[in-house]
């Protein structure tokens, strides 16, 4: 490996702020999580690979002993006007791990550069067809050296964080070339070949909610680590197609396509809109109805308060089930039977003696159906008499 050092204006990592994500127990289950993710200070990093290339096929080879002041004797060589320099043609095998997407490239040659041009000629090189650099040709001070006696000259490309290298051939060969663009002979050594690159997809670790009420729309969040800002950006649910929405590098979101049917579908994720990655299976089901509950009265103090049982038909159990009490304090809920769900002990963070609010319960943690009446709050030290709790069949 050729030791180098990389530009003062190379950026390695690039870094996008977080913003917090509000996280309440409509989402209970995911909320450590979320608050983790959107708090932690994630970074998009770009990791590096280095190839090394050599050239070889020229003669004769000098020592060190007879190479200039300043120059590197490398005991391998091919020079532009000799057979098999192909265009400086140099190929390699994908060195990059799966998932990959490679947005920069910088090229390190150690050779002996144009003697008689002293700048009047350019080098051209390209990755896969698409240009790294091209630069005058430096003034070289070897000329009186042989062609092995190398210095070294650094190009760095322009970046493509989101689309990514276009041409390279991921799982497959690759060719760098070094163009010598007149009749002056360029004589490489070997290029090192640095490779930047990011994840192709973010890593997934959540989508919440994960179903829907037939013919009703949901936001779905996305929770991860390593999302961009990309217009290409998109959802699958099944078949159907949904542009994403980028709120952090930790999250996205989607707004799941409507089913007048109660199905299921395959969730999965593309950053760049082609490569999707499979999250879960997405579900549509048909709302349950709420008859009734009990007690319909409490504390406002948590500790006291008693667990209300509600009553319904079409109830099943969920991961994110959850009670509201009023629109702004929702509990958890726990499931029982098909038409019965307890909601865990309901406090008022106002406690205020008396305060009736409306009941409602989501199976997805996001859509509500209301329970008809109202549920009274009491006072902090008033507790009713304990209602019998159905049984869990």
């Amino acid at each position: 490996r050729l030791s180098r050092q990389p530009p003062p204006a190379l950026p390695k990592k690039m870094a996008r702020s977080s913003r917090r994500l509000l996280c309440t127990p409509l989402h209970s289950r995911l909320c450590a999580l979320a608050i983790f993710l959107s708090c932690a200070s994630f970074a998009l990093s770009w990791e590096e690979h280095t190839v090394a290339l050599p050239y070889s096929g020229g003669s004769p080879v000098c020592t060190q002993e007879q190479c200039d002041e300043g120059t590197r004797a490398i005991p391998y060589f091919l020079c532009s006007d000799a057979t098999g320099w192909e265009d400086g043609a140099a190929s390699f095998d994908d060195p990059l791990p799966s998932n990959s997407l490679v947005v920069q490239a910088q090229v390190s040659i150690a050779g002996r550069f144009y003697c008689d041009a002293q700048g009047s000629d350019n080098i051209v090189v390209t990755l896969d067809g698409t240009l790294v650099k091209a630069i005058s040709a430096p003034n070289a001070d070897n000329c009186n050296g042989c062609d092995n006696c190398a210095t070294n000259v650094t190009m760095i490309s322009s970046e493509f964080p989101t689309s990514g290298w276009s041409g390279y051939r991921y799982g497959d060969s690759n060719t760098l070339r070094v163009l010598a663009s007149s009749t002056s002979v360029l004589c490489i050594s070997e290029a090192h070949l640095t490779l930047f690159y990011r994840k192709l997809n973010p890593d997934i670790v959540a989508a919440r909610p994960d179903m829907a009420p037939v013919n009703k729309e949901v936001v779905v969040d996305i929770i991860g680590k390593d999302f961009i800002d990309s217009s290409s950006a998109l959802c699958r649910f099944g078949s159907t197609d949904i542009p994403s929405a980028f709120k952090s590098s930790n999250r996205v979101t989607c707004t799941a396509p409507t089913s007048s049917t109660v199905t299921t579908v395959l969730l999965s994720y593309a950053q760049d809109g082609i490569n999707f990655v499979n999250i879960t299976q997405f579900s549509y089901y048909l709302e349950p109805i709420i008859r009734s509950f009990t007690p319909t009265q409490g504390s406002s103090t948590r500790s006291l308060a008693p667990n209300v049982v509600l009553t319904g038909t079409g109830l099943f159990n969920s991961t994110d089930m959850v009670c509201r009490f009023d629109s702004n304090f929702p509990v958890l809920a726990r499931f029982l039977n098909a038409t019965n769900v307890v909601c865990l002990s309901p406090s008022d963070p106002l406690h205020e003696n008396g305060r009736n609010v409306s009941v409602a319960f989501s199976e997805n943690g996001a859509d509500f159906v209301a329970a008809p009446g109202l549920y009274t709050f009491v006072g902090i030290n008033v507790t009713p008499s304990p209602t019998p709790t159905p049984t869990a069949s």
